[in-house]
């Protein structure tokens, strides 16, 4: 049975400026829209709902740094309902600047210069992290809206490889974000490329229901 709560951002989380909440719900009827508000200035962003179902993904972007709550509603026929989830301090932190060297990290986000036209890139999760086995999302950037994304998938320690089943992408923000169906638990290693050639990798992926 599918956790029924929101899986990211919890609760302390730091994110950045444009990014992908995920969760799952147990509401058998109604589209899932997310909401996060300020909470000093009190200002709402809505975000966009990418996957509306069991396992819902929310997109959201140009959000302005500070502490933010995260909120889930079910919406039936237009109408917001019930609240269904929340999740309390989530720190939304400005967006790295590109100016670091190729390679190097700043709190689990890789950021590399310069961007080539094919340069793909998989900043979320980072390598040696944890995360649950039934909505396991990766996202990042690429160098050219021109290029897309051709695959993502993630390979367990016998070789298996599952592809994700929904792969989203914003070119006027250069940000991809990948989902994958309920995984096995284990150790995983996620590769993504791009029809200009560029790839990226993680390495050392805890999935596991234990972290749902």
């Amino acid at each position: 049975m599918l956790s029924c709560k929101i899986q990211y951002p919890r609760f302390n989380f730091h994110v950045k400026q444009t990014f992908v909440a995920t969760g799952c719900s147990c509401a058998t009827e109604g589209k899932i829209v997310g909401y996060m508000r300020h909470n000093t200035s009190s200002k709402t962003y809505c975000g966009t709902t990418l996957v509306g179902g069991r396992r819902w993904l929310i997109y959201f972007k140009h959000l302005e740094p500070g502490e933010y709550s995260l909120l889930v509603f079910k919406c039936v026929e237009g109408v917001l309902g019930n609240l269904l989830h929340t999740v309390e301090k989530v720190v939304v932190v400005q967006q790295f600047e590109e100016e670091k060297k190729e390679g190097e990290k700043k709190s689990g986000v890789r950021v590399r210069t310069p961007r080539r036209a094919y340069f793909v890139g998989a900043t979320s999760p980072g390598s040696s992290s944890s995360s649950c086995n039934e909505t396991f999302v990766t996202s990042g950037s690429y160098g050219d809206p021109d290029f897309s994304i051709v695959r993502a998938w993630v390979t367990d320690q016998d070789g298996n490889q599952t592809d994700a089943d929904f792969i989203f992408e914003d070119p006027g923000e250069s940000f991809w974000s990948a989902q994958f169906p309920v995984l096995p638990n284990g150790l995983y290693r996620f590769d993504i490329t791009g029809d200009g050639g560029g790839s990226d990798s993680l390495t050392d992926l805890s999935i596991n229901s234990s972290f749902c």
